[in-house]
């Protein structure tokens, strides 16, 4: 122990909370997105995330104000986060710095593996950020009598990875057999819809929520799954991307029906009116006080 405490602190923390796993190719960086810069492990190659927070310390929102400001509505002091997506982790980390609790959902082992590093290596939040590794999608894509993968080694970006999906046993190892690459980085998956795992978790409240999907352009299919969080939570705040023109139809549709207003994400400095990368698809859905009025805000089942 003496020998470890005689380490860097910056080494103390690669030895300690970075994967053993040469799978996971993270290095550590520093994120410049607070008032008190802290460390993340990012992925070293294959990500535009990680390269963008390597290089510039940031990603799509320096702070949750930046969601607020967009809306024009004050943030809430704390609250509820739910990240579908989180990745290595950058929003949750973000928010629970902020005072959030946070539901942190996602697929990948990897992308979990970085998250729990960064757990790790930020131990004050270390039962506020709740990580549940699971795919959402909705109940009509994946019935309950299919099993699921995620071949992660068969895409060149860490993002991308699609879900493989039978009725017929289908694990890893059936996987690479069937194309004949024993090497290839799976990941056997649970998959359920957000509404499930919120009836899991049970969080009183739900006031945030980011919705990024590893597939692209299937958050459709996420939303479906997710009509209890909207009828039920009534978050605040919903960050998610106008890349794909079927998702902005889904989200538009989902403001209707919920009373939603959009807003394009405006974090750009004041100072050096310099956007953060990053944002450029990033929009809001947000309820004002006046949407919110008379329509009471449960959790539960």
């Amino acid at each position: 122990m003496g020998l470890l405490l005689a380490v860097a602190p910056a080494a103390r923390a690669r030895l300690m909370c970075m994967p053993a796993s040469q799978d996971a190719h993270l290095e550590l960086v520093q994120v410049r997105a607070t008032t008190t810069p802290y460390r993340l492990a990012v992925f070293a190659r294959g990500d535009p995330m990680s390269w963008m927070v390597k290089v510039t310390g940031q990603w799509e929102i320096r702070s949750p104000m930046d969601l607020a400001r967009a809306a024009g509505i004050a943030l809430p002091h704390h609250g509820v986060f739910l990240d579908i997506g989180a990745s290595f982790g950058y929003h949750s980390v973000l928010f629970a710095k902020h005072g959030f609790q946070v539901i942190a959902v996602e697929p990948l082992l990897k992308n979990q593996l970085a998250l729990f590093a960064n757990l790790c290596m930020n131990a004050e939040l270390l039962g506020v950020v709740k990580p549940v590794h699971v795919g959402v999608t909705s109940a009509r894509a994946v019935p309950a009598n299919m099993s699921c993968t995620i071949p992660e080694g068969a895409v060149s970006r860490t993002q991308d990875a699609r879900m493989q999906c039978s009725s017929a046993p289908w694990t890893c190892s059936n996987y690479n057999r069937m194309r004949s690459n024993a090497k290839l980085r799976c990941t056997d998956l649970e998959v359920t819809t957000v509404d499930h795992v919120l009836r899991r978790v049970g969080p009183r409240t739900v006031d945030v929520v980011r919705i990024s999907s590893s597939d692209p352009g299937k958050e459709c299919d996420i939303l479906e799954g997710a009509q209890g969080l909207f009828h039920r939570y009534r978050p605040r705040l919903v960050l998610w991307s106008a890349r794909y023109d079927n998702v902005t139809s889904c989200f538009s549709r989902l403001a209707e029906a919920h009373g939603y207003r959009t807003a394009s994400l405006d974090n750009s400095d004041s100072r050096r009116q310099r956007p953060v990368q990053g944002a450029q698809y990033s929009r809001v859905l947000y309820l004002t006080d006046d949407d919110l009025e008379g329509v009471p805000r449960r959790g539960g089942s």
